[in-house]
């Protein structure tokens, strides 16, 4: 940080320390213990692919740390994570968004672990978003 000193015909205890306004709110920062945190690109959208799920889980998860949310935060964890969900992936929060269903998770970990089976469950079934929907809304009705 490059600091202009002014001493004009002052002498050496007068001299003027001019900064500029990002050498103030460093010095600011540094004095308040604020830490500067690196900003990480948002996760892109998610649509139910199953081939981009761990790449998808892997964006959340450096988002997260960037954040400051690698611990606790689930209910913030799941409701970011279910504002990046289309397509197959949004068909699938749906119900749950509704409230139709019931989630099944208390947590992140949960939260994961079910999308995580719904995606794999529902590809190898080759099932479409509307039998997706129809399927899931069936499953939780008989529990």
């Amino acid at each position: 940080m490059a600091a202009t000193v002014e001493q004009g015909g002052a002498t050496s205890s007068e001299a003027t320390l001019i900064l500029n306004p990002e050498q103030m709110r460093q010095i600011i920062a540094s004095l308040s213990g604020e830490s500067r945190k690196p900003k990480a690109k948002e996760p892109e959208v998610y649509r139910g692919e199953r081939h981009k799920l761990r790449g998808w889980l892997a964006q959340l998860i450096v988002y997260y740390r960037t954040v400051g949310w690698q611990n606790g935060h689930d209910e913030e964890k799941i409701l970011y994570a279910t504002s990046l969900l289309r397509d197959d992936a949004g068909t699938w929060i749906t119900p749950y968004a509704q409230e139709r269903i019931t989630p099944t998770w208390d947590n992140w970990a949960g939260f994961k672990a079910e999308l995580q089976r719904t995606i794999w469950h529902n590809r190898r079934q080759g099932r479409s978003k509307d039998q997706t929907e129809k399927h899931e809304t069936r499953q939780a009705i008989s529990h």
